[in-house]
């Protein structure tokens, strides 16, 4: 994420470049080798890894809400200068919630494990997509300095945790 920040590259002023450009490392890069690493199929690894590039595009804009009046005076066009805080804000929120739908969703895509044996693994990431949608929408770029971030990685963090027992059903269900 260096390339996001330090010049001379610095594709924070490149607009969705900058997005793009964290998504990948924080999103991708992450979702994917960290579950390729412990031995994850290549195939769920996309998938999580492409989950979690989705989830970092549609919310990594929100950290720029309070750089605004920095970034203008720097001319820095990053997507809330180009498009606003209220949009970007209906975007992130839109955003959220519908990745940790998918994300819901890929656990009832699992073999062998039943919708109803699903549905808790599935109240996590639902349950914080709301919750994370909300608090984008809600929250004021004046009001805060790091609380919705604080909030996205707890949600990344639990997302993880829900991804870890789904495996882990899988493993001691393979295991019987």
């Amino acid at each position: 994420t260096l390339v996001y920040s330090v010049p001379p590259i610095r594709t924070k002023k490149r607009s969705w470049v900058g997005i793009l450009t964290i998504a990948l490392a924080r999103g991708f890069a992450l979702g994917f080798l960290g579950w390729m690493i412990p031995g994850g199929n290549v195939y769920t690894c996309i998938v999580i890894g492409a989950i979690y590039f989705a989830f970092i595009f549609c919310t990594a804009s929100t950290k720029d809400f309070e750089d605004i009046s920095g970034d203008k005076a720097d001319q820095v066009r990053t997507p809330v200068i180009v498009h606003g805080e209220k949009r970007l804000r209906i975007l992130a929120a839109a955003g959220i919630s519908s990745v940790w739908l998918l994300l819901s969703l890929l656990f009832i895509s699992e073999p062998g494990l039943s919708v109803l044996a699903a549905l808790p693994f599935m109240v996590i990431p639902l349950a914080g997509g709301i919750f994370g949608a909300v608090v984008i929408i809600k929250e004021s770029s004046k009001k805060h300095k790091f609380y919705s971030w604080i909030v996205m990685y707890l949600l990344m963090i639990t997302s993880h945790v829900s991804i870890f027992l789904i495996f882990l059903y899988g493993v001691v269900k393979n295991a019987s």
